[in-house]
């Protein structure tokens, strides 16, 4: 035990820089806050981030889960197909395809966070 609390000071205190070697596109997340490199955004910190793309594909997908299990998922869009409530286009041409899926019983703050995720979203 002693030897472990001699080396908490060389213990990174921040958050671990992403690997290079890690497949898909490269994401940040950081304090709330994710970087997909050609969006960012900001999500509830007790929301969890999980990213659903496959290894070998630059498409990106990417779903926000809420505490109570509902969850907002952005998925990359090749081209603007619906737009309105279900894409966005963003300045620098990006389309970003949104669904918003409440939780059997949801929190009564869900439907106002995730609208918070979606209005945070920029290129």
């Amino acid at each position: 035990m002693h030897g472990l609390v001699a080396c908490a000071p060389l213990l990174p205190a921040g958050d671990a820089p992403p690997s290079p070697h890690a497949p898909g596109a490269f994401v940040t997340v950081s304090q709330g806050r994710l970087d997909a490199g050609l969006f960012r955004l900001e999500f509830p910190p007790t929301w969890t981030v999980v990213k659903a793309s496959p290894a070998d594909v630059d498409q990106l997908h990417l779903a926000f889960v809420a505490p109570d299990g509902g969850h907002v998922s952005l998925v990359q869009a090749a081209s603007l197909e619906a737009p309105g409530d279900s894409q966005i286009q963003l300045d620098n041409g990006v389309v970003l395809t949104v669904s918003v899926e409440p939780a059997a019983d949801p929190s009564p703050n869900f439907l106002t966070q995730a609208e918070q995720i979606i209005a945070s979203i920029s290129s």
